[in-house]
């Protein structure tokens, strides 16, 4: 089990125990490629800006527009893994007369050119379409020439970076995960989205509940599922409450704090143990006492997330308990080109 595999680890010494943030050297390429995003967005729409200073040409672009898309973050036009994307230009015959024109429309590697008659001051619309699986920077052109090619009449070029909703579990193929320890579980686990107690039975009259798992800062939901902004620190606050009506009173100590993912197959496991402070708590009879903490989630910490407090309690100075509560969740990334 997979709960089992964590607290082995934990009573072995086996977990490095570190304070995920990530660090600047992490953060800057992301910040990095987020000002690209903002100066593509800003040129595309300086394009759209100068569309009516076209009106001398034969022929001309009149606008163009990129949909498919579910939203908009960071200068990211999100998508989910196969959606399809579109980009259309629309352009039109500014004679008074019939004419014929080439137009040349490319989305990256995907290209058509065809070669359009106009009636006298007509307009013209055309799509080109990409399947996403990936994150990247849509390089969209499109250019109006005469039927001999011999004359440009327009052209009009814009960069969409496309990003992805990618709710795919932590594939086998990342494992291992440098600087965590890394285990193979004999059986797969049967994983769910839970709250619980590891391990049972407890003391009596011992009882942890109100547990909850708050995606605190640097996360985004979209149709009901939480994804990880890879631009900031992923900050996720447990609660929990731990009631006393043991007949004495108990001192509570923190143990550690393993974090853990299980990948897609239900048996590999990458895991830490978080460095966070938790006093000594002592809980007199009848009382509870009610803490959160948050915790960092390092990059590599995505899909299956289990998150336990382990905690030693002790009764007139002998132990009766050693564990705590347990979180399953979980996130997905947020993918940007």
């Amino acid at each position: 089990m997979l709960p089992e595999c964590m607290y082995k680890s934990l009573q072995e010494g086996k977990l490095p125990k570190v304070y995920p943030t990530k660090s600047l050297l992490e953060l800057l390429p992301h910040r990095t490629r987020t000002l690209k995003r903002r100066k593509d967005e800003i040129r595309n729409v300086s394009v759209k800006l100068v569309r009516p200073l076209a009106l001398i040409k034969a022929v001309t672009i009149t606008g163009t527009k990129f949909s498919g898309h579910r939203t908009v973050f960071r200068n990211a036009y999100m998508c989910k893994p196969g959606d399809e994307v579109s980009y259309q230009v629309d352009v039109k015959n500014q004679l008074r007369r019939p004419t014929v024109a080439k137009l040349t429309l490319t989305m990256d590697e995907e290209k058509q050119l065809v070669t359009v008659l106009f009636m006298p001051l007509a307009p013209y619309s055309r799509t080109v379409k990409k399947k996403i699986t990936e994150p990247e920077a849509l390089r969209c052109s499109a250019t109006v020439t005469s039927a001999t090619g011999f004359f440009r009449y327009d052209a009009v070029n814009e960069t969409y970076n496309v990003g992805l909703f990618d709710d795919r579990y932590k594939p086998a193929e990342e494992y291992p995960v440098a600087g965590a320890d890394n285990v193979v579980l004999d059986i797969a686990y049967s994983w769910r989205v839970t709250n619980l107690v590891y391990p049972t039975p407890l003391p009596t009259g011992l009882t942890f509940d109100s547990m909850l798992v708050q995606f605190r800062s640097g996360f985004m939901v979209y149709e009901g599922k939480v994804y990880k902004d890879p631009t900031v620190n992923n900050i996720v606050r447990v609660r929990a409450r731990i009631k006393n009506n043991t007949g004495a009173t108990i001192t509570v100590k923190h143990w550690g704090f393993p974090l853990t993912v299980l990948y897609e197959d239900n048996r590999r496991v990458s895991q830490v143990n978080v460095d966070v402070t938790f006093p000594d708590r002592t809980i007199y009879n009848g009382q509870y006492y009610s803490y959160y903490l948050d915790i960092p989630l390092p990059t590599w910490c995505y899909g299956k997330v289990a998150l336990a407090h382990a905690l030693r309690v002790y009764k007139a100075g002998m132990p009766i308990y050693f564990g705590g509560p347990l979180w399953q969740t979980e996130c997905f990334r947020l993918r940007l080109p």
